[in-house]
């Protein structure tokens, strides 16, 4: 009770603060989010019309759910549905009206009624069959001849069978110790099994004869206790069948009827809803990262007349010009405003109402799936028919008052049950072939002495024997049941057979007469076919009665259900005439289009709205400090199970505590900044991610795994915090980079929105601009004609085409040829990048740089970085070196694995006054500048050195060969690998096995399909489309893995080492393939000792982690499984165990969690202390 009411203050005190005035962080965040604003529906509209981005996904970015959820529901007409759904509950009030209480009290038994009655019939259609004149009478001899008579002669059968598997149990027990003496006992008693064949085909007739009738005994019981359903008084309920079913036209469907049924759509529409609203995971968001509030995108036409934008954003400029661009964008962001309305009315509804949808959804369908409705009416007339001049007498009752109670006919149902099983086991023991076999194997046994105990029982030698003795095993169970059952009705009419006999010849005759008459009279009124009609109208009648009380008889869920159609038509309608529009719209175009000039926009986009995502989650969740606080107060029993699913949530209080700590002490840093210019106040944004570090998430799992019954006040609470991100550290990188972004589109919107006086002077020069222009162009024609020439050349070919690359190529094409830089970069065995800022040569580092080189490889830093930390020397080629590195494309936001970009890496001033002031001139003069990166060089298929895997010679070994001669010179020098043609599945995959073969997918070598060397064969021209046969997917210990491609691009552009401060200490130095793992160590940034150097754990310093493997210990343990490890086990925050298998699974699988700390404790420096 105490929780409960802390939840439900909690949630009025948010009320309440939702009047007040905004905190210092809102307001800074909601004068940045108008250039975030603006920059999206820049980018978004100039994306459409160049028709880059689907109306679909931006619907359901906006909308905060997954498109491949959200287009199934869209699907769904309810056009069609609401008219149904509305004359349907029509129907069922007119219903409701008309049928009363007893109508439906006269149903009640209805459903035992028709089962009867059809039960019955097919009782006595099948009596009629048995029972025929003089052959009956003789079944009915034949079976009390059994029961009296042959009882002996199956108790015989039953004690020789046990005789004969009594002696084959003692020969299995006995042949061990003693065979000669077992095998002499059991030949000697070996005749018991053909006696037992014989006596059991002396019992198969007689038990033949006996079943005839037995089997009809059961079928006259079941027709006594069926009499009833025949009777005169159930015309009680077709009466009130008839009553109810009268009133339900409409409800049913004519099967002729072409209308298209929508019971089952809306059934699956109610279960999307249900699986779409259910996931409160947030789904990617690409094109609309500016608009993360509801309504956002209709605030853009404010933003562009807002003061503040006006003034520091566009210069005290006028914004006509944007305004008239963007004019189309603003009926978007008018129509996806009423469409997130309608959403938010929907999602409400859904809350309440999609339980009565479904539930109406499953009762249309139980309605519409019946179809005896045309015909209902005339069914129900011809069974009153039948009811009303039925002549037929059971007289036949008197004469099986031997079969008075429910106990007698239980036995007999049982010994017509018994005798059946009896019947089928002696048939299988008395086929022709068994038995043949039979008797030959047991006439060699007989005949051959040597035969020994084994041989007879290896079921593989004498298999009739043992088939035989199988069967007998069933035999003695179902004889031992069949006796019982024939003594328990042998004890209730012993003495009496001739009575017995009598009266049962009598009664069978009554029997068959009233079947006689039975089949006449129903013959044409109530056929087989009838039975069944009339049972699928009993339950369709039972479907409304259930449907009517589900609702408690007063519809109003189904009205509820009915609204909430309604309202996801509304949505829908909204939605579709959004996207409608939005798939229309075209550009305003002018002279300068400024919304078509902004570069790389989609990057830009990103960079922006990331970085100012996670700030709105953080201004979002400082508005909610009081329901996080109301998150930690939920009930004892609440906070158990919650803790068994999330352990994190034991420690919730610290955690929250801290975080609105953290939150609370951004919002005053936001409160000295919040009146400054847009470049100070982006100052958030760093202090955000230096401050803000929130924790791993937790809601969303807790929503989606916790049953919340009676916990209505929680679910809220839980579900509104998990609509946020709150693990703020792991998004650092993309506050950052929003810092540096900001000051881009400052950039851009400068350009742009100049001031008028500069405007003027722009429009004078103009002036003088079209002469010269002219004389350019003709010029310019002159020179093309001449490039034209040119480029029909070999050589102007290649260059033209690298010129175009160069400048205009997509990062894929960059991909596709810097794929080759593990081999074409590197100078024994080095990146002849590295090696000449290394030595400071600028123009080695030139010449490495304008040859391709990948610019952003790692060598202990990123060398934007590495030039920067070697800058202390002050070197006169330092800041040149950093200069041409930047001007060619180095990365500056990356972080190395101290976590600090290039930039923080220059020396303080203290430290080196002229090397701090050089390098920092550098950078500002570039800071504002993006730069592309140069063109990799081609990587000629002459220089492949291809390695053929062994394997291939099994899938053609003619083909390799011959493959070998044709490229003779690219299959003999294998210096450095570059290709490996490897034998994959039909589904492409390779399959490895062994340390080596990790070791050779993880090593930068390109791995391509077999069929490569297939095709190249018929077509040489292929060899250079290696990239076309890449194998994607290894398989590896029965775990497929699909990193073969990352792992040939990290190896490539020298990313930072998979095992970058990692000590590997081998455990096993006589492993067969030790030489593979130290190989794989040393690659991939590892270092490795054995056993006896492994240093104590004193040497390691608290916190040490490698950079890529945040949540793994520093010191690597790799055993074989058999030693003894449990000293290392046990302190997983220093070491990490693995066997040989799970060490190269680990390297397969590249999983990579970054240590984002602030200052990350590696675990190098130390090591290279004493190593």
């Amino acid at each position: 009770m105490r929780c409960h009411l802390i939840i439900v203050i909690s949630l009025l005190v948010n009320f309440l603060a939702a009047g007040n005035s905004k905190s210092n962080l809102e307001e800074v965040y909601d004068k940045l989010s108008t250039i975030t604003r603006v920059t999206n529906a820049i980018v978004l509209q100039a994306e459409r019309v160049k028709r880059s981005v689907k109306a679909r996904d931006v619907v359901a970015e906006i909308l905060k759910v997954n498109p491949i959820d959200l287009s199934p529901i869209l699907e769904f007409d309810p056009d069609k549905v609401i008219p149904v759904m509305t004359v349907l509950i029509e129907k069922l009030k007119k219903l409701k009206k008309e049928v009363t209480e007893k109508d439906w009290s006269d149903l009640a038994g209805a459903r035992d009624w028709v089962n009867g009655l059809s039960d019955t019939h097919k009782a006595i259609l099948n009596v009629r069959v048995k029972l025929d004149g003089r052959l009956g009478e003789r079944k009915i001899l034949n079976y009390f001849d059994f029961i009296y008579d042959k009882q002996k002669d199956v108790e015989m059968v039953k004690n020789m069978t046990d005789d004969v598997l009594s002696n084959w149990n003692t020969l299995n027990q006995t042949y061990v110790t003693d065979p000669r003496s077992a095998m002499t006992v059991w030949r000697a008693e070996m005749h018991y099994i053909t006696s037992l064949i014989t006596k059991i085909s002396d019992l198969d007739t007689p038990l033949r004869s006996f079943y005839s009738f037995s089997s009809t005994l059961p079928l006259i019981s079941q027709i006594l206790d069926g009499l009833k359903w025949f009777d005169s008084s159930q015309k009680i309920i077709l009466d009130a069948m008839q009553r109810i079913f009268a009133q339900t036209d409409g409800i049913w469907r004519d099967p002729k009827d072409n209308v298209e049924k929508v019971g089952e759509s809306i059934s699956h529409f109610s279960y999307e809803c249900r699986s779409m609203f259910k996931n409160v995971n947030r789904p990617q968001i690409k094109w609309t990262i500016g608009f993360p509030d509801r309504n956002d995108m209709s605030k853009v036409k404010e933003d562009l007349d807002n003061d503040w934008f006006q003034l520091n954003v566009a210069n005290g400029s006028g914004v006509e010009q944007l305004r008239k661009e963007l004019s189309g964008f603003f009926e978007i962001g008018e129509l996806m405003k009423a469409a997130e309305n309608s959403w938010t009315e929907f999602e409400t509804e859904h809350e309440k109402d999609e339980w009565s949808a479904g539930s109406m959804g499953i009762s249309i369908t139980d309605f519409e799936d019946y179809t005896g409705g045309p015909n209902g009416a005339a069914m129900l007339s011809d069974f009153q028919k039948y009811f009303e001049r039925s002549q037929c007498k059971a007289d036949f009752v008197n004469y099986y008052k031997w079969l008075p109670s429910e106990d007698i006919r239980e036995r007999v149902t049982a010994l017509s049950s018994n005798g059946d099983e009896l019947q089928k086991i002696l048939s299988t023991i008395l086929q022709d072939e068994l038995k043949k076999t039979l008797m030959e194997e047991l006439k060699m046994i007989q005949d051959n002495t040597t035969i020994t105990a084994a041989e007879i029982l290896d079921d593989q030698k004498f298999k009739a024997l043992h088939t035989t003795i199988g069967d007998m095993t069933q035999l003695k169970d179902i004889l031992t049941a069949f006796l019982a059952s024939h003594n328990l009705l042998l004890d209730q009419i012993r003495d009496k057979k001739d009575e017995v006999v009598e009266k049962s010849k009598k009664g069978s005759a009554q029997v068959l007469e009233f079947a006689n008459c039975i089949h006449r009279s129903m013959r044409y009124d109530i056929r087989l076919e009838r039975m069944t009609a009339l049972k699928e109208m009993v339950e369709f009648l039972k479907n409304i009665e259930s449907f009517l009380r589900r609702s408690k008889y007063s519809l109003l869920d189904e009205l509820n259900a009915l609204n909430y159609i309604q309202k996801f038509a509304e949505m829908r309608n909204n939605v579709l005439k959004m996207e409608s529009f939005f798939e229309n719209i075209k550009l305003n175009r002018s002279d300068n289009n400024t919304s078509m000039n902004l570069s790389n926009p989609e990057v830009t986009l990103q960079n922006l709205g990331k970085g100012m995502y996670v700030l709105c989650d953080m201004k979002k969740a400082l508005a909610l400090r009081n329901t996080l606080i109301a998150s930690t107060n939920f009930s004892d029993d609440l906070n158990s199970v919650i803790e068994e699913k999330v352990e994190d949530w034991k420690d919730r209080k610290s955690k929250i505590n801290t975080l609105i700590e953290e939150l609370e002490s951004l919002d005053k840093f936001s409160a000295g900044i919040r009146n400054e210019r847009v470049l100070t106040m982006r100052k958030v944004l760093f202090e955000a991610a230096n401050t803000v570090h929130g924790f791993p998430e937790m809601y969303s799992k807790i929503f989606g795994g916790i049953p919340w019954y009676n916990e209505e006040n929680s679910s809220r609470i839980v579900k509104k915090l998990a609509e946020l991100d709150l693990d703020f550290v792991s998004h650092r990188a993309d506050l950052l980079a929003t810092s540096l972004t900001i000051e881009l589109i400052l950039e851009y919107f400068d350009e742009n929105f100049k001031p008028a006086e500069e405007r003027y002077l722009a429009e004078t020069k103009s002036y003088y601009i079209v002469p010269i222009s002219i004389c350019v162009a003709v010029f310019l024609l002159i020179l093309i004609c001449f490039a034209v020439m040119f480029g029909f050349t070999e050589t102007g070919r290649k260059l033209l085409k690298n010129w175009y690359l160069s400048h205009f190529a997509k990062p894929e094409e960059f991909e596709k040829r810097w794929r080759y830089s593990y081999f074409l970069d590197r100078r024994d065995q080095k990146s002849s990048l590295i090696k000449a800022v290394h030595s400071d040569n600028i123009y080695d580092g030139r010449d490495a740089v304008m040859d391709g080189a990948y610019i952003n490889v790692y060598d202990g830093e990123y060398v934007g970085g590495r030039r920067i930390e070697r800058s202390r020397n002050s070197s006169f080629s330092a800041p040149s070196l950093v200069e041409m590195l930047i001007k060619n494309g180095a990365d500056r936001t990356r972080l190395n694995a101290q976590n600090r970009t290039p930039e923080e890496l220059i020396p303080p001033k203290s430290e080196d006054p002229k090397g701090f002031e050089m390098m920092s001139k550098v950078y500002k003069k570039y800071r504002k500048k993006k730069f592309r990166p140069r063109l990799p060089q081609e990587f000629p298929p002459v220089v492949f050195h291809i390695h053929i895997d062994k394997s291939m010679d099994y899938v053609d070994s003619g083909a390799v060969e011959q493959f070998r001669k044709r490229f003779q010179p690219s299959t003999t020098h294998l210096v450095c690998t570059t290709h490996w043609i490897v034998k994959t599945g039909c589904d492409g995959i390779l399959e490895i096995s062994t340390i080596e073969d990790v070791y050779w997918t993880t090593s930068g070598v390109i791995i391509v399909k077999h069929s490569w060397l297939e095709d190249c064969l018929n077509n040489e021209r292929l060899l250079n489309k290696d990239c076309d046969y890449l194998v994607e997917k290894v398989k590896y210990n029965d775990v497929v893995y699909n990193t073969v491609i990352p792992w040939a691009q990290a190896m490539a552009k020298g990313e930072m080492p998979y095992l970058l401060g990692v000590l590997v200490c081998i455990f096993i130095p006589q492993h067969p393939d030790l030489k593979f793992i130290l190989n794989i160590i040393q690659i991939h940034g590892g270092m490795f000792c054995m056993s006896n150097d492994l240093p104590e754990k004193s040497f390691f310093e608290a916190g040490v982690h490698p950079y890529l493997h945040a949540h793994l210990g520093p010191v690597f343990i790799l055993h074989d499984g058999k030693i003894n490890v449990d000293v290392y086990r046990a302190d997983p925050e220093v070491y990490t165990l693995f066997t040989d298998v799970e060490f190269a699974a680990f390297v397969l699988m590249r999983g990579i969690n970054v240590d984002t700390r602030k200052n990350p404790i590696s675990i190098v420096t130390g090591i290279d202390m004493i190593y």
